[in-house]
């Protein structure tokens, strides 16, 4: 875990807990190197060929631009096995339970919706 001062304008990599949008539930988060076929967000931004790679963001497994992740102010920094195990689980939750809250990142929370569970 690095504690350096955290700078708006500078993204850096790492993985975190984080809410996409106000309301919205707790999510693994990572900015990472990686090699693409375009820019995140930019799809007319050819990148195969000789470019290097690049910070993307990662929502689980969806990719967007690392600036979102970085701006969204993320809450909890965790390590790189606890992103995966999270990952996995949002992926579940995607695929089986697609109506449950916490399966859409980047939709906040309709509490008066969610059914109770008594």
């Amino acid at each position: 875990m690095i504690t350096e001062p955290r700078m708006i304008d500078r993204p850096r990599p790492g993985f975190w807990l984080a809410r996409m949008t106000r309301g919205g539930p707790l999510v693994p988060v990572a900015i990472v190197k990686r090699a693409v076929e375009h820019e995140p967000g930019r799809q007319w931004n050819d990148m195969r060929g000789q470019r290097s790679p690049t910070l993307v963001g990662l929502v689980g497994d969806q990719i967007v631009d690392p600036v979102r992740i970085w701006h969204c102010s993320p809450e909890q920094e965790i390590d790189e096995r606890e992103f995966e195990f999270r990952r996995a689980d949002l992926a579940w939750l995607q695929r089986y339970k697609a109506d449950d809250p916490a399966a859409n990142p980047f939709e906040a929370i309709e509490w008066m919706k969610v059914p109770s569970q008594f």
